[in-house]
C-alpha cells in the first residue's frame, strides 16, 4: 500500500467502491451493491460525478440481487470505458 484515501461525497464517506479503474487522471469506481459509478478526485478522494447505469441492466429474478454492476475497464489505446456486471451477458462501451 502506498497511499489511501477516503473516499466522499457531500453526504459522506463511501466504504464501498470497488473495481477501480484510473482514467485521464481520476480515479472510477464502482459504487457496491449500486448501479453508480464515481468520479473520484484521486489526491482528496471527493466523488465529482456519479454516473447512473441503472438502464442499461435489467435485474434477473433467478439471480437475486447477485447480477449486479462490477466491471469497469478503460482501453488506453482507444480511450474507449466498458462496464459489465456479475452474471451480465454483456459488455457495454459508454460515454463517461
Amino acid at each position: 500500500i502506498i497511499n489511501k484515501v477516503a473516499v466522499v461525497t457531500s453526504s459522506g464517506k463511501h466504504n464501498f467502491v470497488n473495481e477501480l479503474e484510473w482514467i485521464d487522471g481520476y480515479i472510477y469506481a464502482n459504487i457496491f451493491t449500486t448501479d453508480s459509478i464515481a468520479k473520484i478526485e484521486p489526491s482528496t478522494g471527493a466523488v465529482e460525478t456519479v454516473y447512473d447505469a441503472s438502464g442499461l441492466w435489467t435485474p434477473r429474478q433467478e439471480f437475486y440481487g447477485e447480477d449486479v454492476l462490477n466491471g469497469i475497464a478503460y482501453d488506453q489505446k482507444t480511450k474507449k470505458v466498458y462496464i459489465t456486471g456479475k452474471k451480465w451477458d454483456k459488455v457495454y462501451e459508454v460515454a463517461l
